[in-house]
């Protein structure tokens, strides 16, 4: 007799690179490895300075971003004219008041728990999922994201647009919405 083999779902293997966000993020979650695999084919990877813009508020924004690694802060918008680019920090922070933060959901530092330097003794934290109101309220996608988010420190995260996340969160039966439940939504 011959095994069934063709009837045994195929392995697949996580990208090295991508082995903590697993383990540390959506595996506690009850993702599968096949999930997670997916959803990870359909995002980008992405780094930034501190200082740098990260999301331009007052227009639409078809992503949906998780912080790995950092601290970035929310601003609110600037005006159109203003061009944040090449702007430091502390000019950003001088022009919008900072509404609340994103927190690398990898790690914990000491700046993540206070608001040291940002002028600020009380700022709301917002998780680490920019623009993450899109997955609950779908209608959000079209309007004018709030604010500018800006990188406090050097950040990295990874990024989906938001309807290849939406087709990946259905095909794999929705695993995705239970991990976010458990991650501190915010956009």
């Amino acid at each position: 007799m011959t095994p069934l083999l063709f009837l045994t779902p195929a392995k697949v293997e996580i990208a090295k690179e991508d082995v903590e966000v697993y383990e540390s993020i959506f595996l506690p979650s009850g993702v599968s490895t096949a999930a997670f695999v997916q959803l990870m084919q359909r995002s980008h990877r992405k780094r930034k300075e501190a200082g740098q813009l990260v999301v331009k508020g007052g227009v639409p924004f078809g992503k949906v971003v998780l912080l790995l690694r950092g601290e970035a802060v929310a601003l609110h918008s600037l005006e159109p004219d203003q061009n944040p680019e090449g702007d430091t920090l502390p000019a950003l922070l001088e022009k919008g008041e900072v509404s609340h933060r994103y927190l690398g959901r990898l790690e914990v530092s000491a700046s993540s728990m206070h608001s040291q330097g940002l002028g600020v003794r009380s700022i709301t934290s917002r998780g680490s999922i920019v623009n993450g109101t899109a997955i609950a309220h779908p209608p959000r996608i079209e309007e004018p994201y709030p604010n500018d988010v800006v990188a406090k420190t050097n950040v990295e995260w990874v990024e989906w647009d938001y309807a290849d996340l939406m087709d990946a969160m259905k095909a794999v039966q929705s695993s995705w919405c239970f991990a976010s439940s458990s991650i501190v939504v915010a956009g």
